[in-house]
């Protein structure tokens, strides 16, 4: 054991992972003009290994090509190009996950704390948070909450500890920062949700969509101008096969799933590719294209579905994005199961809020004399049945809403100024970045504190 912890804690190991990050943060820079920075994101940060032949990674326009072109000059470039073609490299997620492990080791081999020790203070500062926040105590954000119960049980260990010694404490200090960080980069790499909400003025919206993933709704009428609504994820249905629904009087067999489509009108003479029983699929097709990361382009999903009852298909349709984004174009479908009807629509995934938006004014300001944009802001009513809050809030650029966990940014705006966009992003890890820069500079004055001391102790003394 004492050996895997030094393994893990050795100089050399961290100064190899920071070579194999700063070559992860120059290929996923440079093929960000190629794949978009999601795409760059999900190809190398997002990964414990990285595939030299996955597409784009040697060979992007800008991302690969150029410094494999350069490989290619170099003496005896064979020998280099098999490497870089043939030798995986490290992702983010295994670089980040072996400094972290280094980090985490060196409380063991360098500072002498005890690994029961080092659990008991963990389990004391969880325990503390909890306690706090579920009687109530709201007096302070969340991650200053947390800050005000770290520090002081990482002081008293720092001093209760008969090993550790006071100039250790500044370097202990800063190495938890930079944990936290790493930490806070894969708790938001997990968790991290970004969608858009687009509301008209007048309009009320209590939800947000997806520019990445899509869901199939199912809809009936509830009464009282309601709709139930059964909605069945991307995930799900990219895994085809039949998905049962207890709240339907039917289940749903996927076909064929693409996650990402063009849509044409079927030529005179051409049968459909499924046997499509009703709707905008026995006249349109749907062909499957490479899917896009690119940020100023997006997927349109698209399925062949079979509607089954006790065992008996009631239909099998085409449902496609295309169809939610341009419904002039493509008719609703709906279809009738027990004498009841129900729309099939492909849509963004939604994500609802306990509590809604409604827009109350749009504004959108230009440099006087010009069509250069000074300003978008968006005056809206926020709405909390929960706690019976009404109140107006202004959205400008630099000056999101936050509430409820989420912040809304003035993103975007559609044609007529009467529309806007707002950025929606949920990151349950967002308060660790400050956490840890305030770890890091605590450490770090500490430590210099320290120096200062001993360097004026010795002067004195000499």
């Amino acid at each position: 054991m004492h050996a895997i912890l030094r393994f893990f804690s050795s100089l050399k190991l961290v100064i190899t992972c920071l070579v194999f990050a700063m070559i992860i943060v120059v290929f996923g820079t440079l093929e960000q003009q190629d794949i978009g920075p999601y795409g760059a994101q999900k190809k190398y940060f997002d990964q414990l290994v990285i595939n030299p032949r996955a597409e784009g990674l040697l060979g992007g326009p800008l991302g690969g090509k150029t410094f494999y072109n350069f490989v290619q000059g170099l003496p005896a470039n064979g020998i280099y190009s098999w490497i870089f073609e043939s030798v995986p490299l490290p992702g983010g997620y295994l670089v980040g996950g072996v400094m972290l492990a280094g980090l985490i080791a060196s409380y063991f081999t360098r500072f002498k704390v005890g690994a029961w020790r080092v659990a008991a203070v963990a389990a004391l500062c969880v325990a503390e948070t909890w306690g706090m926040l579920h009687v109530g105590y709201t007096a302070l954000p969340g991650w200053l909450l947390l800050l005000a119960v770290t520090v002081p049980n990482l002081a008293l260990i720092a001093f209760a500890h008969y090993r550790l010694r006071w100039p250790k404490v500044g370097v202990m200090l800063t190495h938890l920062g930079i944990v936290i960080m790493l930490v806070g980069g894969l708790l938001t790499s997990l968790f991290q949700r970004e969608t858009r909400m687009v509301i008209t003025t007048g309009e009320t919206a209590n939800y947000s969509a997806s520019d990445m993933e899509c869901e199939l709704a199912i809809a009936s009428d509830a009464g009282d101008g309601q709709e139930d609504v059964v909605a069945i994820p991307q995930s799900i249905l990219a895994k085809s096969g039949s998905i049962p629904l207890s709240s339907l009087p039917f289940s749903v067999t996927v076909r064929e799933f693409m996650p990402n489509s063009d849509i044409a009108r079927i030529p005179v003479g051409e049968q459909p590719p499924h046997p499509i029983t009703d709707g905008y699929g026995k006249t349109h097709k749907a062909t499957p294209l490479a899917p896009t990361t690119k940020m100023d382009e997006r997927n349109f999903m698209a399925a062949y579905v079979d509607l089954v009852k006790d065992g008996q298909p009631v239909g099998t349709y085409l449902v496609s994005l295309w169809g939610e984004l341009f419904q002039d174009k493509l008719p609703a479908q709906n279809v009738e199961v027990g004498g009841k009807s129900y729309a099939l629509r492909m849509r963004p995934a939604r994500f609802y809020k306990p509590f809604s938006l409604t827009l109350l004014k749009f504004s959108h300001d230009k440099y006087k004399g010009t069509e250069k944009p000074k300003n978008f802001s968006s005056l809206v009513k926020l709405k909390d049945p929960r706690t019976g809050e009404e109140s107006t809030r202004l959205i400008k650029m630099n000056e999101p809403l936050r509430y409820e966990g989420e912040t809304f940014f003035q993103a975007s705006f559609l044609p007529g100024d009467r529309t806007t966009v707002l950025q929606v992003v949920k990151n349950p890890a967002a308060w660790l970045p400050y956490v840890s820069c305030v770890v890091v500079s605590l450490g770090m004055m500490l430590q210099f504190l320290v120096h200062l001391i001993r360097f004026t102790q010795k002067r004195a003394k000499a």
